[in-house]
């Protein structure tokens, strides 16, 4: 009876926090979740609604978009300390569909300019959804049920894009992106009103406290962003020369993505339990071996079940990663610029992998990768170590 009252008073609690991060990640990240769709439509043909451009350019094209969400939340943190999320928001908002609406509209020449703003204002919803969770009463439970729905919504979008593309060229995903915006905002209304104002900081009177502790946590984020972005980017090409035929390469990695949900569904449900060392130690080793093994061997068996593990590991341990920068900074600054450094890190990681996989090959990748999470635990264990102590334990 306890416990069924403790759950309802959870529930209660945070169901409007859950629902406003969800929303600010459907508008911040559906762009970089539909990268491949847009590829697609900038190398189509004219002829078939698209731009004719060549894979090199268009794939810089959607990497300075992704550049531009990454740093813009990075660069929203000093933002979150000083003006309410509800204006973020609205800014945000507003520019996301302004830019999507302007990029159906303007001819091929104008059109980069209206996609960076994009990717820029996307960012901003990025680090706001993240401040949101972190000042709400348990971030690291409310980071794994946001990832969870947050990753469910986006494959909705993921099944969304071949159609907008086949009925109106590049311009539909636009157009999708535009009517994401329509669908979501109105879930932002239902901003609690402790969630837009920022709270008193742990590191109040102590100048200098939260950037010392906020310094290796963004580190270790960034390594272990730019480990599963290098072996992720090249995962299909992993399955093939393990054996597999590609769509079955590709099954695997959507299978993956509801490894994915569970993994910060788990996350979600042991909260911080049995702390928050303990868990990422276990998923950090877990997703090293896995990515060893996946490089190293090439048993299609094999290459499907550490797929899954990497998978898995990863969103298990981002998660705890999102609510120790809450537990620095409970105004959410920190955990802003941790969600601009996950993006930043995931857009790198593909091209360290290929430059790593074309130079030295696929065993060099792993152990390069079990070199980053290796450093990025480290990272890790320092930054709670300093916030311990910061706290007196």
């Amino acid at each position: 009876m306890e416990q069924q009252a403790s759950i309802s008073h959870f529930v209660r609690s945070t169901w409007r926090f859950l629902a406003c991060a969800v929303a600010c990640s459907g508008i911040g990240i559906t762009m970089s979740v539909i990268a491949p769709g847009l590829i697609g439509g900038y190398t189509a043909a004219p002829e078939a609604g698209g731009l004719g451009l060549d894979q090199a350019h268009a794939g810089r094209y959607v990497t300075l978009e992704m550049l531009a969400t990454a740093l813009a939340a990075i660069a929203s943190a000093p933002l979150i300390e000083r003006v309410r999320l509800s204006h973020i928001l609205l800014a945000s908002v507003g520019l996301v569909l302004v830019a999507n609406l302007s990029a159906l509209l303007v001819p091929p020449p104008g059109l980069w300019p209206f996609r960076i703003l994009a990717g820029a204002a996307a960012g901003m919803a990025v680090g706001a959804g993240n401040a949101i969770i972190a000042r709400s009463i348990d971030p690291d439970r409310l980071y794994g049920l946001s990832a969870t729905l947050a990753t469910a919504y986006s494959a909705l979008a993921l099944i969304a894009t071949p159609v907008a593309v086949s009925l109106f060229g590049y311009t539909g995903i636009f157009g999708l992106l535009a009517l994401n915006v329509g669908i979501l905002c109105p879930i932002l209304l239902l901003l609690p009103d402790k969630a837009n104002s920022a709270p008193h900081r742990v590191s109040a009177g102590q100048p200098g406290v939260s950037a010392t502790l906020a310094a290796p946590l963004l580190i270790s984020a960034f390594l272990l962003n730019v480990s599963d972005g290098a072996i992720y980017g090249f995962s299909e090409m992993i399955g093939r020369r393990s054996g597999l035929e590609p769509e079955a390469a590709s099954a695997v990695l959507a299978l993956g993505g509801f490894f994915g949900i569970a993994g910060a569904l788990l996350a979600a449900l042991i909260g911080s339990r049995f702390g928050r060392l303990a868990p990422v130690t276990a998923a950090i080793v877990v997703k090293l071996l896995s990515g060893w093994v996946i490089t190293t061997f090439r048993q299609p068996e094999v290459y499907v079940a550490m797929q899954l593990m990497l998978t898995l590991s990863f969103y298990f341990a981002i998660t705890y990663t999102l609510g120790l920068g809450a537990a620095i900074d409970p105004g959410g600054s920190v955990s802003a610029s941790l969600g601009g450094v996950i993006l930043l890190g995931g857009s790198v990681g593909p091209w360290i992998g290929g430059t790593i996989i074309k130079e030295q090959g696929y065993a060099a990748l792993g152990l390069t990768c079990a070199i980053l999470l290796a450093l990025a635990l480290a990272t890790f264990f320092v930054a709670e170590r300093r916030l311990r102590r910061s706290q007196g334990q």
